[in-house]
């Protein structure tokens, strides 16, 4: 609560841009219904793009939503609709999230000896710096994609730990765990490579 005070506070005071410019992690790109409720806080905002986020703070999106969160040492990640997101830590040496259902897409580039893990209730997730995936995880918790685009991923399903590499996808259902090639991309997919795309064009 008191974090959300100071905050609104500093809002007041000097306004967002100035605020929002100095968070660490912050909502980059927004549309549609999306919300945030700070560690400790009770009450869920309705996402704002600049919005400031960080370690304990839970992001939720509704019909239609997607949100972008630019975080420490240029990392990034998408959560699409219908997701569950939260901030687990955001220390300079490990970026950890909890995705307890719905769609991200991730890319880390963090240190020499940095690491980015995701856990969600099937499966726990290593990244190295470079990676680009993308995960998804049923409202069930029993059901579980994950789809590599750059980088080697590291994913601990029941104690076994599968190595996904790039062009793969892990798929988790049941008890059933096998790694095939990845189909041509989804929407969600398609999005966040477009989105890729204009990002370096504008470089």
């Amino acid at each position: 609560m008191l974090r959300f005070l100071i905050i609104a506070l500093m809002l007041f005071a000097v306004g967002p841009e100035t605020v929002f410019a100095a968070a660490g992690t912050q909502v980059s790109y927004l549309a549609g219904p999306a919300f945030v409720r700070y560690e400790n806080v009770d009450e869920w905002v309705a996402a704002e793009q600049g919005m400031p986020v960080t370690e304990g703070d839970e992001l939720r999106t509704g019909e239609g939503g997607r949100l972008e969160l630019l975080l420490p040492g240029g990392s990034l990640a998408r959560v699409d609709q219908f997701s569950s997101f939260d901030m687990i830590a955001l220390d300079p040496d490990l970026a950890s999230f909890y995705l307890a259902a719905g769609d991200i897409y991730m890319q880390f580039a963090g240190g020499k000896r940095a690491t980015m893990e995701v856990e969600t209730p099937v499966a726990e997730l290593r990244a190295g710096v470079g990676s680009t995936f993308g995960v998804w995880q049923d409202d069930d918790g029993e059901s579980l994609q994950v789809r590599v685009v750059h980088g080697v991923i590291s994913v601990t399903v029941a104690g076994r730990r599968w190595t996904v590499e790039p062009g793969q996808k892990l798929l988790v259902k049941g008890r059933e765990v096998k790694i095939v090639p990845s189909d041509p991309p989804s929407a969600w997919e398609q999005w966040n490579d477009d989105r890729d795309q204009q990002g370096r064009s504008g470089r």
